[in-house]
């Protein structure tokens, strides 16, 4: 695997996921893979709104993953805990 820096924002509704469990599933990724940072977007919270505006989020799952730069290298709609999405994404 690359050292290249990976970012996954994260999409979710807190009417399914609870952000307790999504932060050990995030937990256990970062241990695994090493070079990915995970960011958690609740789209129920009105605080998220622009983020889930900028990335044209209307539906949950989503994660988006983006370059050290910034930019969007892919977008899935998969669960968090889909690590096979996170090896293709980033293989």
């Amino acid at each position: 695997m690359s050292q290249r820096k990976i970012k996954i924002v994260y999409f979710y509704s807190d009417l399914y996921e609870s952000e307790r469990s999504l932060s050990k599933i995030s937990k256990k990724i970062r241990d695994e893979f090493g070079n990915i940072k995970i960011r958690l977007v609740n789209v129920e919270d009105p605080k998220n709104d622009d983020i889930t505006e900028l990335y044209g989020v209307s539906m949950v799952p989503v994660m988006i993953f983006l370059t050290s730069d910034g930019v969007v290298a892919a977008r899935r709609s998969a669960p968090l805990s889909a690590t096979e999405v996170i090896y293709e994404a980033v293989s």
